[in-house]
């Protein structure tokens, strides 16, 4: 199987065309340049003025603030995976996970990735194994990712993958000479590699050798190059070595879609008043002033002579000197739309306003009461959880397939995600004290949830335990010896 001439296709690089946009209102450059260049001179004119302050310096980081807010929440705290592995009580598949997910990094890799799986609307991630033997899990940009959809039914998923990569060759004084395009094609137990020339950004002529950019492909043993100067590597996988994570997504995407998709048109309107506001300042950035007439010297051709308007002095009834300034109403009107539009995007992606901007409520919340007040936003953290536990399931799974560990198809994974939010112990200790006393839990459940202990701390505490609750119990009542028969004369009479 070949890559097709010409490709990518035209719809490829118009969907990651878009998707660029998406990432550039991530990073706040889809703001006017114009206003870009005025920004500082807009700090520093309402440098007196904290509301106008706050307000220029959310709007500026609008997206970013929507993304982070939930990338906070969905990993505030290391996502946990656990197996019921005591099928043969040697627990090397939960051992293998944790040592791949330490190994990897893979908690703070699903942390950044959910920045581009909420900006973008899917983030992708691809398996590999290292010299030794070991599964690797490396992050995939958006605009590298082509799955191969051609003549595939909706909702169905391919099987053939292309990872693209463009690159250029410079030479030494930063002067492009020519432009590659290498490109992995992913099928089911097989990796193909090839570089190509890149003419208008798609693949051009037959692929080129790997000595053309000799430290772009690292020829392994069992990988073949072949006659066309493609290199085939065997995966010995049952499938492709890829995992594609998707955000809110419809019967009819084939990706998630971004998160700002609804607001877009909200930050272009940000965009478009912030950029008025500066025009306004900058007009009026050299003020006028205003004299009365005749009060200073002017040359033949009536212009004020500038270097000797030092000092003058104004005669009896003359009119005060005074600076023409900028009194527009409507920069204050102005401000006060930002305001709403801010407003309105926090509604729109369910995002908190006390996230974006300072709330009324104040004061310390307990972790129950922001989960009512934050009930629509966790909702939506919740959503993600589910797109990255399927997700993350199936790369575990490719991992301990890489790494030659069986797994059963029917072993459960068990996903714990942690918003952050403050805890209430006393609440906490009560819920799961009710739940031991009502038999619902036991009590090494109750004290892992509570004192959120794992593994050997669990069980020294629960050794701990068990130890104060014999020193804690009241001692067993002494019966008293019964009296021996030559004591007893009931006894002797007998």
């Amino acid at each position: 199987m070949s890559v097709p001439p010409r490709y990518p296709y035209t719809t490829d690089l118009l969907r990651v065309e878009n998707e660029q946009e998406y990432y550039n209102l991530y990073n706040s450059d889809f703001l006017n340049a114009f206003f870009k260049r005025t920004w500082f001179l807009l700090q520093e004119f309402f440098g007196n003025d904290e509301e106008k302050k706050k307000v220029l310096a959310v709007t500026m980081d609008l997206a970013p603030i929507l993304v982070k807010a939930g990338t906070i929440f969905l990993f505030g705290k290391p996502v946990k995976v656990e197996v019921d592995d005591n099928s043969d009580g040697s627990g090397r598949i939960q051992a293998a996970i944790d040592d791949f997910m330490k190994r990897n990094h893979l908690n703070q890799k699903l942390k950044d990735s959910s920045k581009l799986f909420q900006a973008i609307g899917h983030t992708q991630f691809k398996l590999r194994k290292d010299k030794q033997g070991k599964a690797v899990a490396e992050e995939i940009p958006f605009d590298n990712w082509f799955p191969n959809y051609s003549g595939i039914p909706q909702g169905q998923k391919p099987n053939e993958y292309f990872l693209i990569t463009y690159i250029s060759n410079l030479t030494g004084d930063d002067i492009v000479e020519k432009r590659y395009i290498y490109v992995e094609q992913h099928i089911p137990g097989q990796i193909t590699y090839y570089l190509f020339l890149n003419i208008d950004n798609k693949i051009h002529g037959q692929p080129l050798p790997f000595s053309t950019l000799p430290n772009l492909l690292q020829i392994n043993p069992g990988m073949v190059t072949q006659r066309d100067n493609s290199v085939i590597e065997q995966t010995k996988l049952d499938t492709v070595p890829l995992v594609q994570i998707d955000a809110d997504k419809t019967i009819k995407d084939r990706y998630g879609q971004s998160l700002l998709k609804p607001v877009r048109p909200i930050l272009d309107e940000i965009n478009t008043r912030l950029t008025q506001i500066s025009l306004q300042l900058f007009k009026h950035s050299d003020p006028i002033l205003q004299l009365p007439s005749g009060s200073v010297p002017q040359d033949e051709k009536g212009q004020v002579m500038r270097k000797k308007l030092e000092v003058f002095f104004a005669q009896s009834g003359d009119p005060d000197a005074k600076y023409i300034t900028n009194d527009n109403p409507m920069l204050d009107q102005s401000f006060k739309y930002l305001e709403l539009l801010v407003e309105k995007a926090a509604k729109l992606t369910q995002t908190p306003q006390s996230f974006i901007a300072a709330d009324d409520k104040g004061g310390v919340e307990k972790a129950e009461a922001l989960r009512t007040r934050f009930m629509l936003f966790l909702k939506r953290i919740e959503e993600y959880r589910e797109a990255y536990s399927d997700g993350l399931e199936q790369i575990i799974r490719l991992a301990l397939q890489i790494e030659g560990i069986d797994v059963p198809d029917d072993m459960e994974f068990k996903f714990t995600f942690d918003f952050g939010l403050p805890r209430d112990p006393q609440l906490d200790g009560e819920v799961w004290g009710a739940a031991v006393e009502q038999g619902i839990s036991s009590v090494e459940t109750a004290v892992k949830n509570f004192q959120q202990l794992e593994g050997d701390l669990l069980d020294e505490e629960m050794t701990r335990i068990e130890k104060d609750k014999e020193l804690m119990a009241p001692p067993m009542p002494v019966k008293p010896p019964l009296p021996k028969p030559e004591n007893n004369p009931q006894l002797n009479a007998a």
